[in-house]
């Protein structure tokens, strides 16, 4: 790894490789660890891809919250845009849920609560993170949670001008909220819907609509009702399966209309029945 600005770093190891950048554990010249996001050599070809990376460092640099991972500097020089992160020892919340039940059962509230917190912070300085979903959601063995990859944040109520040829979709598919498919402007509802769907999988072990046909999955955020969720696991409480249907109700205007009211109702509910 050359460039000026990446020889402070000494690394010692990959924490986590994606379909687009890679993530490695390393010391600074204090031999603290830090965490450092590079792009993989054929996304770092991409001037978009770049342009993304550079926006989401612009704002992590910016964001100052116990609940978002902090970004410490963006390097440009050498053989691609690196971020350099604070590191923090956890997993994310995808592996929490595959390792089972005990862990969430003891820490789902506080968990909740926690993104909650995160993401009100980012919606009052006018930004929607449109990508929550489990991997973006790192937690510790204590329960110490923070989000992180603000890649595809935007400015709330951000129009689009559509042309012959509809720009992508982008989040991803099975945490997507029904407005981003229909090209709408962003808002707090709409990562309310995704925090929705993440609980929901959370707790159940599963999100609510599972399909191997990307499109029909967009189908169904849009049409179908979800499955309760103590029609998976009967221990999830009456009032937090009703907070999360109401947060993955399709019409914006039918969710709470933001975390601040999801957290109003945390303050009074179980998530699960003794």
């Amino acid at each position: 790894m050359a460039g000026r600005g990446l020889l402070k770093y000494h690394i010692v190891g990959t924490l986590w490789v994606g379909q687009s950048s890679i993530v490695y554990r390393a010391t600074d010249v204090r031999n603290q660890i830090v965490a450092i996001k590079m792009l993989l050599p054929e996304t770092a070809a991409q001037r978009s891809a770049v342009r993304m990376m550079q926006r989401e460092a612009e704002l992590s640099l910016s964001f100052d919250h116990p609940n978002i991972i902090q970004a410490i500097e963006f390097i440009r020089e050498g053989p691609a845009p690196a971020l350099v992160m604070e590191h923090f020892d956890s997993d994310n919340l995808k592996t929490h849920i595959q390792r089972g039940e005990d862990f969430i059962h003891e820490h789902a509230h506080r968990i909740i609560v926690q993104i909650c917190s995160a993401l009100g912070y980012v919606h009052q300085r006018g930004l929607v993170h449109r990508d929550v979903k489990p991997e973006n959601v790192l937690v510790a063995k204590d329960g110490t949670t923070k989000i992180l990859d603000f890649a595809l944040a935007e400015p709330i109520g951000k129009r689009r001008v559509l042309g012959l040829v509809l720009p992508a979709i982008a989040g991803t598919r099975p945490y997507i909220a029904p407005e981003t498919i229909r090209r709408k402007p962003p808002d707090a509802r709409t990562d309310i819907y995704s925090l929705g769907i993440t609980i929901y999988e959370m707790l159940t072990g599963r999100p609510p609509f599972i399909s191997t046909d990307r499109d029909e999955l967009l189908r169904m955020h849009l049409s179908q009702q979800p499955t309760g969720m103590r029609h998976f696991r009967r221990t999830i409480s009456a009032r937090m399966n009703e907070l999360v249907m109401e947060m993955l109700a399709k019409r914006p205007a039918d969710r709470p209309k933001s975390t601040d009211e999801v957290l109003r109702q945390m303050a009074d509910i179980q998530v699960f029945d003794k």
